[in-house]
């Protein structure tokens, strides 16, 4: 019995993995829309293609994950400490023409030349087609929401459930001027409710302005779906944020690879980056990023400052929940690169950013400092031609 219940719960986690519910699907999307991507040159035989391959997942794949979660999962993979929150409340009269504060996982709040920005808003308790079961919260949403002020956007960059939260949806869009999301997501947003007048849908290179901000969706190596039937039927990548004052950029969730290089010729290079860094193992190493990677990812589109994303919040891996913060540490203070670390909710001012503290250090046993630096060879794997 205690076999069975891990298995069904393993599974659960797998599929949570690859942004999989076992829930309903979307509506039928629009033949306006699908029009749309069929004009796409990464759209083909109704799914959405990467520029360089992905790793499939298949049986045997399956049950090797099964045997590692049960095997060679981390004791400390959900945290069973209490993050430290600040609460002082965000001050929108700051001088400042960019802060920012990280709100857990993905998420953040921007504030650049005075436009209010979301990220990937995830508010759920859990990262799930249900609220009873899948990957749940390591600590509370650490602001309340109802003192997120009117947004300019909010960007979205795939539709997996720890990236595009329906009850986010629901919360901010009337507060909303533009959500921005990548080809075929904005069905979702429209069975939801949301007015089509607020959807904005961009394909990689696409531009939409926002007043005299210039926001552009970069390329990713990634995947989606919410269902067993639609997987990669929606488009995924990332964020170039250009202002006058500033330059930002949101990897999304991405495996490494070599169009990194390319984002940052054409739209770097950038004074930040949001930077995913979590949930890796070599099982789904072509959609997301080990640390290491990270940090190549970073020189490669020219960013200066990272801000890691997508690690503390949801258990989505076997690692503990500091492994990312403690490797991508180490590997950007190697390479002399600067790295901030802000408290969840913390209203960070950019000319301020404080690349020494580092909040969870506290939580981390001493043993983990004193093991060998982890060696990963870094491997760029040929690009795939896209007719």
């Amino acid at each position: 019995m205690k076999k069975r219940k891990w298995t069904i719960v393993v599974l659960l986690l797998i599929l949570s993995i690859v942004g999989v519910g076992v829930s309903k699907s979307r509506t039928k999307m629009d033949k306006d829309r699908k029009s749309k991507l069929e004009q796409s040159p990464n759209y083909k035989k109704g799914k959405f293609q990467n520029l360089v391959e992905m790793d499939k997942f298949n049986f045997s794949k399956t049950m090797r994950i099964l045997k590692n979660y049960i095997t060679d999962s981390h004791p400390e993979k959900f945290a069973k400490v209490e993050f430290p929150i600040d609460d002082t409340p965000w001050n929108f009269d700051s001088k400042s023409d960019f802060w920012f504060s990280w709100l857990g996982h993905s998420t953040v709040f921007m504030s650049l030349e005075g436009k209010n920005i979301l990220v990937d808003p995830v508010i759920s308790k859990r990262a799930s087609f249900v609220q009873w079961m899948g990957p749940k919260r390591m600590h509370p949403f650490p602001v309340d929401v109802k003192t997120i002020p009117d947004l300019d956007m909010i960007l979205i960059s795939h539709d997996h459930y720890d990236h595009l939260d329906k009850h986010a949806m629901k919360e901010f869009a009337d507060r909303t001027k533009y959500i921005i999301v990548p080809l075929g997501v904005g069905q979702h947003l429209e069975d939801w409710g949301v007015s089509p007048d607020k959807i904005v849908e961009l394909d990689w290179w696409d531009v939409k302005n926002v007043g005299d901000i210039q926001v552009t969706l970069t390329p990713g190596r990634h995947s989606s779906g919410r269902g067993l039937m639609d997987q990669d039927e929606t488009f995924w990548g990332g964020y170039a944020i250009k202002s006058d004052a500033k330059n930002i950029y949101y990897s999304g969730d991405t495996g490494f690879f070599d169009y990194f290089e390319e984002i940052g010729d054409r739209l770097g290079p950038f004074d930040m980056s949001l930077m995913q860094v979590g949930a890796y193992n070599e099982e789904w190493s072509s959609v997301h990023m080990f640390p290491e990677e990270a940090v190549e990812a970073q020189k490669m589109v020219k960013a200066d400052v990272m801000l890691p994303l997508h690690w503390g919040t949801f258990d989505l891996a076997l690692h503990s929940w500091y492994d990312p913060a403690v490797r991508v540490k180490k590997a950007m203070d190697q390479e002399g690169m600067k790295v901030v670390f802000p408290k969840l909710g913390e209203q960070v001012n950019f000319e301020n950013i404080d690349t020494q503290s580092v909040w969870w250090k506290e939580f981390v046993p001493d043993s983990v400092y004193q093991v060998q630096e982890v060696k990963r060879e870094i491997v760029l794997e040929p690009s795939l031609l896209v007719e």
